[in-house]
């Protein structure tokens, strides 16, 4: 009967055991996976921060081109001057493109399994544990070896098992 007892809480401590560390292997992913998507954030976070900067001084030089562009009608003078400002404002509208692209490349950046999914949740899924894998099972007293249920005797050490 005792060697039973120490079977059944061997085996619990290993069952223990092996779910702390799939629990464990579980939180690490995704704390990884939450740094990832925080890094991506604050990218894509800088990045409309600098755009909203970029649209801001486009709007000042569109600013600048009415105001000139009246003051030259007024004057009757030519508008040559007005194709310095144009030129600004395209540069200007060109980093505006180059940003927006930037931002629509980061989330297609994450890498994908061929199933779709990101790689970083494969080891997530696969610390979960199956019900298949809580099944009762035996385990040697002497060497903590597994046995089967109609062994009468330990395959590795040799030691009688007590059924």
């Amino acid at each position: 009967m005792r060697k039973e007892v120490v079977i059944v809480s061997q085996e619990y401590e290993k069952r223990g055991k092996d779910l702390l560390s799939k629990l464990s292997r579980t939180i690490k992913s995704g704390a990884e996976t939450l740094m990832q998507e925080t890094r991506e954030l604050t990218r894509v976070g800088k990045l409309k921060m600098e755009l909203l900067s970029l649209e801001n001084e486009r709007g000042r030089k569109f600013e600048e081109i009415g105001r000139l562009a009246h003051t030259l009608h007024k004057q009757g003078a030519d508008f040559d001057q007005l194709n310095q400002h144009f030129a600004v404002i395209d540069e200007i509208e060109a980093k505006i493109d180059a940003k927006n692209k930037e931002i629509d490349r980061i989330p297609a950046e994450e890498t994908l399994r061929p199933d779709g999914k990101p790689e970083d949740t494969q080891e997530a899924e696969s610390a979960c544990a199956s019900p298949d894998e809580f099944e009762l099972h035996m385990w040697c007293s002497q060497c903590g070896a597994p046995v089967g249920d109609d062994d009468k005797f330990c395959s590795k050490c040799g030691n009688p098992l007590i059924a």
